[in-house]
């Protein structure tokens, strides 16, 4: 029984670590949830996948490229969310903006 249990564990982490580094899958779960939170038309999904997208390919590039570097990895990263904001703010607006804030904050 334990090794069942301990089988399952690995495969569900081991199943968690690949979505996790999937950006297509990634930037689906997200517009996935911001669509429903905040709900929003066709056009307005397919440019936020967009966005999402690039978000999380840039993101992953930069974890690859400057694993050793924490100091630039973070800055780069902190780049690439500055860029997000200014994105999702041109698709949705400052109200929907706040509503998505709020929601998050509300989830947490």
């Amino acid at each position: 029984m334990k090794k069942i249990s301990l089988v399952a564990f690995l495969f569900l982490l081991s199943f968690q670590l690949t979505s996790q580094t999937n950006p297509e899958q990634q930037a689906g779960e997200m517009t996935k949830e911001m669509v429903i939170a905040l709900s929003l038309d066709e056009n307005q999904k397919s440019n936020l996948y967009l966005i999402q997208l690039k978000r999380f390919k840039d993101a992953k590039l930069i974890r690859q490229k400057f694993r050793d570097q924490p100091n630039i990895k973070n800055a780069e990263l902190k780049k690439v969310n500055n860029r997000l904001y200014e994105s999702l703010q041109e698709l949705l607006g400052k109200e929907l903006m706040h509503q998505w804030r709020n929601y998050k904050l509300k989830k947490n």
